[in-house]
């Protein structure tokens, strides 16, 4: 009498283990972010850095708006909404040559189709934000 598996028993069980794990594993998410949203809000980012950055070693205010018009503008510079966003709280605020902002408050964009929401939170005084 045999005891134990056929090599071909366990490499079919090894391979049904693999298939199982790989379908948990790979499982698509719903957090799927359109590559033009993602570009915008890193460079959303990156702007946002900048001014505070140019705030400092100029030691001017720099100021930075969101409105309706379809952008938002760091002093001179201007950064277009990717299609179908648009601020829901317009606002405006200094980067002092400290560094802090004058205003804080939360900023919230929408994109109008998909009624999906991100908000920049401003901290308090400090200057600091994080996109939610």
């Amino acid at each position: 009498m045999k005891r134990g598996f056929s090599l071909i028993e366990s490499v079919i069980v090894l391979l049904l283990v693999g298939m199982a794990l790989s379908v948990i594993a790979f499982r698509p998410t719903t957090d799927f972010i359109p590559l033009e949203e993602r570009i915008f809000f890193d460079q959303l980012r990156s702007e946002l850095n900048y001014a505070q950055e140019v705030a400092i070693l100029q030691q001017v205010p720099v100021r930075v708006e969101f409105d309706g018009s379809g952008e938002v503008r760091f002093g001179n510079r201007q950064l277009e909404l990717p299609t179908g966003w648009q601020v829901q709280t317009p606002f405006a605020f200094d980067y002092l040559p400290n560094g802090h902002v004058s205003y804080f408050r939360t900023i919230v964009l929408e994109h109008v189709p998909t009624q999906h929401i991100r908000r920049i939170v401003m901290q308090i005084g400090s200057g600091q934000f994080e996109i939610k």
